[in-house]
């Protein structure tokens, strides 16, 4: 749509968008800590929305995913708990810059989950 409106400078600006949004969360998907459906939905929403607004909508959207897992923390009541977890993982992946270690917990968290919800 911005090529037709816009003509050349419209296209540029979508196709910066577009590589803009695939660029900033292809290290998540790579790590498989974000899916690849949210991954395409990130570049075509810097396609059409174009890199400045881009960086707005994932600043905004970051806010909003945040305050609701501290509302799922607090209401869970698991605060302490999360944030003894959250500084845990930061300690062992400052102290050493291996990344093996970094992804146990992970897999140990997955694996724990399957064992409560064996059909995911």
């Amino acid at each position: 749509m911005n090529t037709v409106f816009y003509r050349w400078p419209g296209l540029k600006a979508a196709l910066l968008g577009a590589l803009l949004g695939l660029g900033l969360l292809l290290p998540f998907v790579l790590v498989r800590s974000l899916g690849a459906g949210d991954w395409k939905l990130a570049g075509a929403l810097g396609a059409c929305l174009g890199p400045r607004q881009l960086l707005a909508v994932l600043m905004g959207t970051i806010l909003v995913a945040g305050a609701m897992a501290l509302v799922v923390v607090i209401w869970k009541g698991r605060l302490k708990r999360t944030l003894w977890n959250i500084a845990g993982c930061w300690e062992r992946c400052s102290a050493c810059g291996c990344q093996h270690r970094r992804y146990r917990s992970t897999i140990r968290s997955r694996r724990r989950f399957r064992l409560v919800w064996p059909w995911r």
